[in-house]
């Protein structure tokens, strides 16, 4: 029994794998956006005199924060709809 679930779970294995393609990153482009990062890091610590990055991260995390509350509402207030359709 054993070896027949691990047979299916290889099978599925098998099939994901023919329906995906290979990702491979070349050297170079792991060298390129290893670049890429350490200039956007480099411009951030120019940067950082004007705009803190405290200030952004604190900006962004209220941003995200008040999305998350504006979700979080409308599903209550989607369930509490829903309930007094229910009950007349």
């Amino acid at each position: 029994m054993t070896n027949l679930i691990i047979s299916l779970i290889n099978t599925i294995g098998n099939m994901l794998q023919w329906l995906m393609p290979d990702i491979v990153l070349a050297p170079e482009i792991i060298n390129n956006f290893s670049s890429i990062v350490d200039t956007v890091v480099e411009l951030l610590n120019k940067v950082n005199f004007l705009i803190p990055l405290s200030d952004i991260f604190l900006i962004i995390s209220l941003d995200i924060g008040l999305r998350v509350v504006m979700v979080i509402a409308f599903g209550v207030n989607w369930t509490v709809r829903r309930i007094f359709d229910v009950i007349p």
